[in-house]
């Protein structure tokens, strides 16, 4: 499992919700791993599938850098308020 969802849900939302996004990003989180680890294998079981499983996961993690970098705020010396 990755840390990153429930650190930046900790710092992103407001105090009020922290508890409710928190348990959405978790439910979310596990039902998306849930889903890889369900049809991973599956999928790399040919030579086309291994080249697009893992495009598909290169293509994710880009898009979830560019998301981070241009949309998380820097929250160093704020509170958590």
């Amino acid at each position: 499992m990755s840390g990153p969802p429930w650190t930046i849900c900790s710092e992103i939302f407001p105090t009020k919700v922290r508890g409710v996004s928190n348990s959405l990003t978790t439910f979310s989180n596990f039902l998306f791993n849930y889903f890889i680890a369900a049809v991973f294998l599956t999928a790399t079981s040919t030579q086309l599938g291994k080249i697009l499983s893992y495009l598909a996961i290169a293509m994710f993690i880009s898009a979830t850098w560019v998301f981070v970098y241009f949309s998380v705020p820097e929250t160093k010396g704020k509170s958590l308020d």
